[in-house]
């Protein structure tokens, strides 16, 4: 097994694959309640490409249909296919179906003005990027604790942010998070220093 920085991508090696958390994703659990024949879903996006860019807005509007989804973005329209699998326990389970590889697909991503799989858009996971890197890894987590905390413009080199606790957000659940926050700003911290050479 390498050292962290070795392999392809790593240490200046070839530009690293574009992440799925840097995509707008659309998830069919998410539209499982609205997927009667006729209906028109609308979903609003704020994201960032990136952990510092300006928040991008994004419109999508789905009609459905017995077999197939029309995606109404700004730039285009889309069909999607919409297939469905009997469960073990009873009910049915809805799939995308790519239109890139036709196989199911529980998730697409919006990349070049195409929802696509994760596959077909050749990208990646920002955790499989960043295996071996204790810095990076750190960073990832705190991101990702970040989004659940709502807490706007986020740096992980900041040791203490002012926390507030998100609408609707039980109690516990804030303080569970927010020691697991101050938990790894400190780890982080630790390892940043380990990585100076001083």
């Amino acid at each position: 097994m390498g050292a962290s920085g070795s392999g392809l991508y790593g240490n200046g090696g070839l530009k690293g694959k574009e992440t799925a958390e840097s995509k707008l994703s659309l998830d069919i659990r998410s539209l499982k309640p609205g997927l009667d024949p006729g209906n028109t879903l609308t979903f609003m996006w704020r994201y960032r490409d990136g952990h510092f860019s300006k928040p991008q807005k994004c419109e999508l509007k789905i009609t459905t249909h017995d077999n197939y989804l029309l995606f109404h973005t700004p730039f285009d329209e889309h069909t999607v296919g919409l297939t469905w699998t009997d469960c073990n326990y009873g009910g049915r389970r809805p799939w995308f179906i790519c239109p890139g590889c036709g196989q199911r697909k529980g998730k697409l991503f919006l990349k070049n003005e195409q929802f696509l799989c994760r596959k077909c858009h050749d990208l990646t996971y920002i955790s499989c990027q960043v295996s071996g890197n204790k810095l990076e890894e750190l960073n990832n987590k705190l991101y990702k604790l970040a989004k659940k905390l709502q807490i706007d413009d986020f740096k992980p080199y900041e040791l203490y942010p002012l926390l507030f606790k998100p609408k609707g957000m039980h109690q516990a659940t804030f303080d569970r998070l927010r020691s697991k926050l101050e938990w790894l700003l400190i780890k982080r911290a630790e390892a940043w220093m380990a990585s100076c050479h001083f």
